[in-house]
């Protein structure tokens, strides 16, 4: 008889517009936005600097839309999220297993991602945000929402998913390595 996979951690969340923004301003504040919005803001200088108006205005438009772009976008996928859950709220559940974590927003549709495709992690007041690139979802969640096993346990297990990652690919790239040197 097979044994079936128990959750590590078990994460419930009620979410809403108000959580679901709190979590799409934690990916905004990455350093690629600054890094456009500093961008845009020398072009706009320089443009006004040597009075090139149509450069310093692209200039203007690159900030705004460094600064702005993740909050249109999230108004975009809110608004498509109320078609699939009317009033704007939904419960959200998270098992965070050995080797993935899935995720079920009552749509009837599970999704998974694995640990070794995380590309980055936000933290806000109250959400976490795991981006695990562009082939899969980010996966926010509330901090206070387990029910099997705490934030600060679950952080710490996924620091260890990443070291394994990395670890592995370290041994993978010596391999290669010594298999050049073999060869040579």
């Amino acid at each position: 008889m097979d044994k079936i996979e128990e959750p590590v951690f078990v994460n419930h969340t009620e979410m809403d517009k108000e959580r679901y923004f709190e979590a799409v301003r934690a990916r905004g504040n990455k350093v690629s936005g600054k890094v456009y919005f500093l961008l845009g803001a020398v072009i706009a200088v320089l443009g006004l600097a040597t009075t090139q108006f149509l450069v310093a205005a692209a200039g203007i438009l690159i900030a705004i839309l460094a600064t702005l772009s993740h909050v249109i976008i999230g108004y975009r996928d809110f608004h498509k999220l109320e078609e699939v859950h009317p009033g704007g709220k939904w419960s959200k559940t998270l098992l965070f297993y050995e080797d993935r974590v899935e995720a079920d927003s009552g749509t009837g549709k599970v999704t998974t991602a694995y640990y070794d495709a995380i590309k980055h992690e936000y933290e806000t007041k109250n959400m976490y945000v795991i981006e695990f690139g562009k082939q899969d979802p980010a996966m926010a969640f509330s901090k206070d929402g387990f029910t099997v096993g705490n934030m600060e346990a679950c952080k710490a297990f996924l620091l260890e998913q990443q070291r394994k990652k990395w670890n592995a690919t370290e041994e993978r790239e010596q391999k290669v390595k010594r298999e050049e040197k073999n060869e040579s």
